[in-house]
């Protein structure tokens, strides 16, 4: 559909990296998987390696590609394959190492992983068009060069919440060992000081993010830090999110999941295409910030109904 866009648009080279992206769409998911795996087996230092392996071939890879072609579109063919090439690599020194393919032969997994999956399927794709339809939008309706000073602001934000996201890794195997109801009581007794650190780490990425922006980049990019000001904004909501989020994932609680991406996903896209129509990229990024601060009080919402129902359970049994 979105090849088909950009293609009648007159945009073929956007079109055939459309279409590219889809039919490499098994290979881009290998990397999360590989994590994800590891993750749960609590390998931690694997989990290190896989970093820095990706994270140095990819850039570097791309960066080649780029200097020896000279052709934007290998470019970005190159930064979708690198990482499903590593992906591949560890997923297959796991598979041969620890005889996966052997145990799912012989039914030794988790049905309800399965089927937990299952159900996050039409979740996640809202999620992801969500996602790629708000840059499609603001390229048509805004244009391209505030796409390009946006997308600047975009990836600033990209790389501050992955850093917030990055205890839910470290939080995973815990949760998954303990009752959902004990790691909710927890985690509510500790949403002041949950919100406190991610607005402090929100505050210095914005500074930080103000002296890239200043510093490394031409005059031309220096209103992106604004809009990465914007969106700095929904950085403790990542934090506060995150960590709630990790509970009901760790339990397998795909209702809960589904409610709050699929309800948050659709007020973005909603927003986001009523910004682009406006043309006001300002409106995007608050659209942006907005769905933070919309998906965290949802989970908020359903941990707090969870403590309530469990609570009453409780009571009725004494």
């Amino acid at each position: 559909m979105i090849g088909g866009f950009y293609l009648i648009t007159g945009s073929e080279e956007a079109a055939r990296l459309a279409v590219i992206g889809i039919l490499l769409a098994p290979a881009l998911l290998l990397p999360e998987a590989v994590e994800a795996y590891l993750v749960a087996k609590r390998r931690f230092g694997s989990v290190a390696f896989y970093r820095i392996a990706r994270n140095l071939t990819v850039p570097l890879g791309s960066a080649a590609a780029a200097i020896y072609t000279g052709d934007v579109f290998i470019f970005a063919l190159a930064q979708w394959i690198i990482p499903g090439i590593i992906g591949g690599i560890f997923l297959g020194t796991i598979l041969s190492r620890e005889r996966l393919v052997g145990a799912y032969r012989k039914g030794e997994y988790d049905p309800d992983c399965y089927r937990y999956g299952l159900k996050l399927i039409p979740t996640d794709l809202v999620t992801i068009t969500s996602n790629k339809a708000s840059h499609l939008f603001m390229g048509e309706f805004i244009g391209y060069r505030a796409l390009g000073v946006f997308a600047v602001s975009w990836k600033l934000r990209e790389q501050s919440a992955r850093i917030l996201r990055f205890p839910r890794q470290l939080l995973y195997s815990d949760y998954a060992q303990q009752p959902l109801a004990t790691i909710l009581r927890k985690l509510w007794k500790i949403l002041g000081l949950t919100f406190l650190v991610g607005t402090i780490i929100g505050g210095l990425a914005a500074l930080a993010g103000y002296g890239y922006v200043t510093w490394f980049l031409e005059p031309e990019y220096h209103e992106a830090w604004v809009f990465f000001a914007i969106l700095s904004i929904g950085l403790p909501a990542v934090l506060t999110g995150a960590v709630v989020q990790t509970a009901f994932e760790a339990h397998l609680r795909s209702r809960e999941m589904s409610v709050a991406f699929l309800c948050a996903d659709l007020f973005k896209l909603i927003a986001i295409i009523a910004a682009c129509v406006l043309k006001d990229i300002y409106l995007v990024a608050i659209a942006e910030v907005l769905t933070n601060w919309l998906r965290t009080t949802i989970f908020l919402v359903l941990l707090r109904t969870h403590l309530v129902h469990k609570t009453n359970e409780e009571t009725i049994t004494t």
